[in-house]
């Protein structure tokens, strides 16, 4: 059998690779190379010839799965005495995130065109951002948003009730 001309062309890039080339094996593993051969009668003057290629290749890229942060529950109620201190905080929503090292952050998308409230980024609580006044609207219904920073987004509605104060 003559062997000559022939090229054997692999990447290893996990673990062991093998490729057989008329009844022999050849084997990389941990670095190492090796070459079996079933007997067969070589002539002189056959040759094996090998080409390795460092980063020829990149190695195959894991799918990244990313899941959406969530709220749970998926919608709050808090109330807030019309006479609340701007920065008073008025509730905390959450929002949960299975993945390693995905930070949630929160905001307000609908219903604060009067910009009444403010949501801490990270903390999520809900403050008083401006004067209340029953007598003008006693209840808002915001939408807030958590964002993963990776695409994931849920909504949550949040109703706060302006509780009214007797002014004197």
């Amino acid at each position: 059998m003559a062997l000559t001309g022939y090229v054997l062309d692999f990447i290893a890039l996990d673990g062991t690779v093998a490729l057989s080339l008329d009844g022999g094996v050849d084997t990389v593993s941990g670095g190492t190379l090796s070459r079996s051969v079933a007997s067969q009668p070589w002539q002189a003057g056959d040759q094996l010839m090998l080409r390795i290629r460092k980063g020829s290749a990149a190695p195959t890229p894991k799918p990244t799965v990313n899941t959406a942060p969530a709220f749970d529950p998926g919608s709050y109620s808090f109330s807030v005495a019309e006479n609340a201190a701007v920065e008073a905080a008025v509730g905390t929503v959450a929002a949960t995130d299975p993945d390693e090292g995905d930070t949630v952050t929160y905001s307000i998308t609908a219903g604060n065109d009067t910009g009444k409230f403010a949501i801490g980024s990270s903390s999520g609580q809900v403050t008083v951002a401006s004067t209340l006044n029953y007598e003008s609207v006693s209840s808002y219904t915001l939408t807030v948003e958590a964002s993963d920073g990776n695409g994931g987004k849920d909504g949550a509605s949040v109703t706060i009730k302006v509780v009214d104060v007797v002014e004197c």
